[in-house]
């Protein structure tokens, strides 16, 4: 039996594997790619099985899918063809301040699609921050020169993985994941030692992206001054010593260098 596109109406071979197979119809991939479809994209967000879904129905999907996609690829040139680095970040993030986007290897993102970001030690996470909710980067590492928690962990002498994982919202790239440590590595190795600084670095970017609006300006004297709320900062103190994060001695000890005692 004949098979034939139900958009370009136009003849599908028989071995032709490149044809989606619908509940009353076949449709090309050469009509999908015209549409703007990103084959791998388009899988990962609806599947790969349409033998329940007819050729109206796969039509409409398709429409709309290359639209946005389409969309999409635009809005990113815009942002590509205006950044210009003003920090670098380890090894791979390249941060435009002025612009207020940042890339992740070949992706471009804008600060505000920032929701969450997690530092993970051995697949496990650390701590976690975003919008709201600060990291406060300095007080997850301690004395020693390993992430306050991780001692706890059986492996407390190695570290297999370390990573900063960025949730975004980003239709086709929801997170990202910013590798530290791929194998094992002593905490008192130099290598060790060497993640622990880009994970410092990235977290404090991300705290400060992501908490840009908690510092309030007045205007005195025609000069603008920066106030911080001192609530605020040591409810964010407090939220870790509840979680075991730091102890009561280093809450008490914050909280009295924030209220001047």
């Amino acid at each position: 039996m004949e098979r034939i596109c139900c958009n370009c109406k136009k003849s599908i071979g028989l071995f032709a594997s490149k044809v989606f197979w619908l509940k009353d119809g076949y449709y090309c991939y050469d009509c999908a790619k015209q549409k703007g479809i990103d084959f791998e994209w388009f899988k990962l967000r609806f599947g790969e099985d349409f033998k329940d879904v007819t050729c109206e129905e796969f039509s409409r999907i398709v429409e709309t899918e290359g639209k946005t996609r389409t969309e999409y690829i635009n809005k990113k040139n815009e942002l590509r063809a205006k950044f210009h680095i003003t920090k670098k970040i380890g090894d791979q993030m390249l941060v435009d301040d002025d612009n207020k986007i940042f890339k992740l290897g070949p992706t471009i993102y804008e600060f505000s699609q920032i929701v969450k970001y997690e530092l993970c030690e051995d697949k496990s996470t650390v701590m976690e921050g975003g919008v709201g909710r600060a990291m406060v980067g300095d007080m997850l590492f301690g004395a020693t020169g390993a992430i306050v928690g991780a001692a706890t962990r059986s492996s407390k002498n190695i570290c297999s993985s370390m990573e900063v994982i960025i949730y975004l919202s980003d239709e086709y790239h929801p997170t990202e994941s910013i590798k530290l440590i791929f194998n094992e590595a002593k905490r008192n190795s130099g290598e060790y030692q060497r993640a622990l600084q880009e994970a410092r670095q990235f977290i404090g970017m991300l705290d400060a992206i992501t908490h840009k609006d908690d510092v309030s300006i007045n205007k005195v004297d025609g000069n603008e001054k920066k106030v911080i709320s001192v609530a605020d900062e040591i409810r964010k103190f407090k939220e870790l010593l509840d979680e075991g994060i730091i102890t009561q001695e280093e809450f008490d000890a914050k909280k009295k260098q924030l209220l001047n005692l």
